[in-house]
């Protein structure tokens, strides 16, 4: 008759523990051997490092792609001046013996008889130099630097997947998102700020680089017609002219009328939910914002 067993396993994350017992729990012997041990093995990788190997091994393949298109559409002009160019910068890693025959030199760039890397290197110290100097002079350059130039910022500029981006659905002025932010607060808040900005200097003012913050939200209030007096509104401007804004120039309401917005049946229950979570009373807190405005 054969006995009961029970099978223990102990099982990790990169190794399994096993023993045999009797139904007292005592270890079996099998041919004059205990029957228990332990296997163990490579830890198991989780899948985001297969994911990120992934990812690079698809950058990197669209990065060759990118580079391929740029490489063919200045080719023609490339071979007239200099043909062994593309060779020259794929040869550019290679210590000069290991380079191929015919472009077996030091120089990995410009090897020209009056122009080598050094007078490259002398002129432009980094690519932003050469792309600072091909956006501000409007004479011609030698083919091969605007090539440099844009190979440089094709190489990272990323995977264009994203749709909508460059297309005209997509382009949006500060006037359309601005009536997009009033109509939110109009909304929300039962504010009506002025939409007829039309031949005014709304755009100008936000995207001028003269006028520091305080002074665009001056002038943002000037043309939305905003008084002093409205707190409130200036507040939104304030905001939107990137200046920081006191929960208490935005809300004004008593507490009560905060209480009965969001859903409490007694301003004693609102005020202690709030006091549970801030560890102040509505008024404290208040009294808190205020002084750290003056």
């Amino acid at each position: 008759m054969e006995k009961e067993y029970y099978l223990g396993l102990d099982m990790g994350t990169n190794s399994v523990g096993w023993a045999v017992t009797d139904d007292a729990y005592n270890l079996i012997r099998f041919k004059g051997k205990d029957m228990w041990g332990i296997r163990e093995f490579d830890e198991a990788n989780p899948a985001v490092e297969r994911r990120t190997h992934r990812t690079s091994r698809r950058r990197e393949q669209r990065n060759a792609v990118r580079m391929g298109l740029i490489r063919s559409y200045f080719a023609d002009e490339i071979q007239k001046v200099d043909s062994n160019f593309y060779q020259r910068l794929d040869n550019s890693f290679f210590h000069v013996e290991d380079k191929q025959d015919n472009v077996k030199d030091k120089n990995g760039i410009f090897n020209d008889k009056n122009y080598k890397d050094a007078d490259y290197y002398k002129q432009y110290p980094t690519i932003f130099h050469l792309r600072k100097e091909l956006i501000e002079d409007a004479s011609q350059k030698d083919v091969r630097l605007v090539y440099l130039a844009v190979a440089n910022m094709f190489k990272h500029r990323g995977h264009f997947l994203l749709s909508g981006i460059g297309s005209e659905s997509s382009k949006q002025t500060i006037t359309d998102l601005y009536n997009q932010v009033s109509g939110l607060i109009t909304e929300e808040y039962g504010i009506s700020l002025k939409t007829d900005i039309a031949g005014t200097d709304f755009e100008q003012v936000l995207c001028s680089r003269e006028y520091s913050r305080t002074r665009k939200s001056e002038k943002v209030c000037e043309i939305l017609e905003i008084k002093n007096s409205d707190k409130l509104k200036k507040a939104f401007v304030k905001s939107m002219c990137g200046l920081s804004v006191k929960i208490t120039d935005i809300i004004d309401d008593t507490f009560t009328e905060i209480s009965d917005q969001i859903g409490f049946t007694t301003l004693r229950y609102f005020s202690t939910a709030f006091k549970q979570y801030t560890g102040l009373t509505p008024t404290q807190y208040k009294n808190e914002c205020r002084s750290e405005n003056k």
